[in-house]
């Protein structure tokens, strides 16, 4: 009889694999847990987009554009959370992990 894989919803600032604090942090033990029963869906704050013209000049409209969107995907990570066995999140600038188990 197979389990049920838990599912986890993992709020991050950075897109997977471009962080070296999330790959240390985290990210390294994700295909470990996955083989353990558990199943990750990442939500990152910035695009691929945003992350890629960050630290470029000026592009002030798309500077402005995609962290609001990051907002309004949080705002979307709120109501989707309950649906999820827990969800997990970098806080406090990469230093502390909060995981809150829904019940």
């Amino acid at each position: 009889m197979e389990m049920k894989k838990k599912k986890i919803l993992v709020l991050c600032p950075s897109p997977f694999g471009t962080a070296a604090a999330q790959r240390l942090k985290y990210e390294q033990y994700f295909t470990v847990l996955e083989k353990n029963g558990f199943e990750f869906i990442i939500s990152n704050f910035q695009t691929p987009r945003f992350w890629k013209i960050i630290h470029k000049p000026r592009r002030y409209p798309e500077k402005i554009f995609w962290p609001c969107y990051g907002y309004l995907k949080r705002i979307y990570d709120l109501l989707r959370s309950p649906f999820y066995d827990a969800a997990a999140g970098i806080g406090l600038g990469h230093r502390r992990l909060s995981i809150i188990e829904a019940s």
